[in-house]
């Protein structure tokens, strides 16, 4: 089932546009604790170059929003939608990654899409973006609970068993 499985993310192209400025891609995915933190943490270019202190994490929500602003509020969801169209083309199955605005949530909808919640335990304490809230009313098809190590693999077993039906 998941041969042929690629992964899409919204924030794809806006993290190269970020990179750009001289910020490690580690340091935006934040997979880690310590990717997590500098993530959270004024990147020294950022800052620079938007005159105030600017962490990964404030540049993405800053130009990504900026440009829904500038060029059209769709961008991100038609630059997806587009990588979605051509990996279906080619048989792939497709898991988009990073679902947070209603108008991403509409684009997984469209295609007959799931949406998947996914519990994790965030030790990180900041201001929350609308970005990272306006997903939480949103009713979700499956939730797969990962703040249980001990029980990660059962809740896997589970989770894939769901997704063949």
């Amino acid at each position: 089932m998941f041969h042929d499985t690629v992964i899409l993310n919204f924030a794809d192209p806006l993290k190269e546009i970020v990179k750009l400025f001289g910020v490690p891609k580690d340091e935006l995915d934040g997979k880690d604790t310590l990717t997590r933190f500098l993530k959270e943490t004024p990147h020294p270019n950022l800052s620079r170059i938007f005159g105030s202190p600017t962490s990964p994490r404030d540049a993405l929500i800053r130009i990504g929003m900026g440009l829904r602003e500038i060029v059209h509020e769709d961008i991100w969801v038609k630059m997806l939608e587009d990588m979605l169209i051509d990996s279906m083309r080619k048989g792939h199955n497709v898991i988009i990654g990073d679902v947070r605005l209603k108008n991403e949530i509409d684009l997984v909808r469209r295609y007959d899409g799931k949406l998947v919640l996914v519990k994790s335990i965030d030790k990180m304490s900041r201001e929350l973006h609308r970005t990272e809230t306006e997903w939480q009313s949103e009713n979700f098809d499956y939730v797969f609970d990962n703040t249980d190590r001990e029980k990660f693999e059962h809740n896997l077993k589970e989770f894939i068993e769901w997704m063949k039906t």
